[in-house]
C-alpha cells in the first residue's frame, strides 16, 4: 500500500513524457491533444491524492511505532 502513490505518479509522468496512453486504441498528444491532456490531468489528480494517501499511511504506521 505505501508505494501505490508513487508508483502511480511515475506512471502517469512516464506517459506524459512518452506522449501517448496504452491501449488497443493508443491516445497520443499529437493527434487529439485535449482528449490526451484531460485523461493525463485526470490520472495526475488521481495519482498525487494516491501519493497523499501514501504519505499518510507511512506518517501514521511510523508514528505509531514510536508510541509503542
Amino acid at each position: 500500500m505505501l508505494l501505490i502513490g508513487p508508483a502511480f505518479l511515475w506512471f502517469v509522468i512516464a506517459h506524459f513524457v512518452a506522449g501517448e496512453l496504452p491501449g488497443r486504441d493508443p491516445v497520443t498528444a499529437t493527434e487529439n491533444p485535449i482528449l490526451f491532456y484531460l485523461i493525463i490531468s485526470a490520472l495526475g489528480y488521481g495519482a498525487f491524492k494516491a501519493m497523499q494517501l501514501s504519505l499518510l499511511f507511512f506518517v501514521g504506521h511510523f508514528r505509531e511505532r514510536l508510541k509503542r
